[in-house]
């Protein structure tokens, strides 16, 4: 929701490390939405002017804006921005992550977030650093309009300056050991850096996340069940 309109507004949206020290990686990449209001299109959101911005379609939550980074990389922070000056308002959204732009996974719970002049009309959201290509910001309130609003959405990788994706795990394979348990095995990917961990997804669901040291999961499903499996690197 959104009390000044009916549409989900953002002047910013913003993708930033804990210490944003990697360059902006959403600068020149292609912005995306669920729909917009009259001249407010997806492009504001990552033109670099703090006085142009993104608003969705009002009066129909939920909506979203989303940018295509490229190629998979490593993120960890989100920072929305709206114009300087706007009056204050809290927007409620989440932040979601996909490396093929049709399955998407939630990066953060969905939580109403403050805009105001105590924070220049902006607001940084941290996580868990993640590997992904699609960045998606799901609006399903605000305060000040009916509609998701933003004037600029920048990403950044982790402080660490880490920013290339490990490879993607070889060799999945599984097994029965007991009725009912399905033993999931892979080869070990590789990274610039480390392979931190890797996530473990049921039909494009995660399942479990183990440690980077750890090649094996093992899953409880209800005998007969059709399942199919993937096992991401991060």
């Amino acid at each position: 929701a959104n009390s000044v309109a009916g549409t989900a507004q953002l002047a910013e949206m913003q993708v930033l490390t804990t210490a944003a020290a990697t360059p902006n990686l959403a600068q020149g990449k292609p912005f995306s939405e669920s729909g917009h209001a009259d001249v407010y299109g997806a492009v504001n959101a990552g033109d670099g002017n703090r006085n142009t911005y993104w608003e969705s379609a009002n009066n129909a939550f939920p909506q979203w804006l989303q940018v295509d980074l490229g190629s998979s990389v490593k993120i960890n922070q989100v920072t929305l921005r709206l114009p300087s000056g706007w009056p204050s308002r809290s927007q409620t959204f989440k932040v979601q992550g996909s490396t093929d732009n049709q399955n998407f996974t939630d990066l953060t719970a969905s939580k109403a977030y403050t805009f105001d002049s105590t924070n220049d009309q902006s607001t940084t959201i941290s996580f868990d650093t993640t590997t992904t290509r699609y960045v998606r910001v799901l609006f399903t309130a605000n305060t000040g309009w009916p509609a998701g609003q933003a004037s600029e959405l920048e990403v950044y990788g982790p402080a660490t300056g880490d920013t290339q994706a490990p490879t993607a795990p070889s060799n999945l394979g599984y097994t029965e050991p007991a009725t009912g348990q399905i033993k999931l095995t892979w080869s070990a990917a590789t990274d610039d850096t480390a392979v931190t961990g890797y996530d473990i997804y049921a039909n494009g669901q995660l399942r479990a996340s183990v440690a980077g040291n750890v090649l094996t999961y093992t899953d409880t499903q209800p005998a007969g069940s059709d399942i199919t499996y993937f096992v991401r690197a991060k």
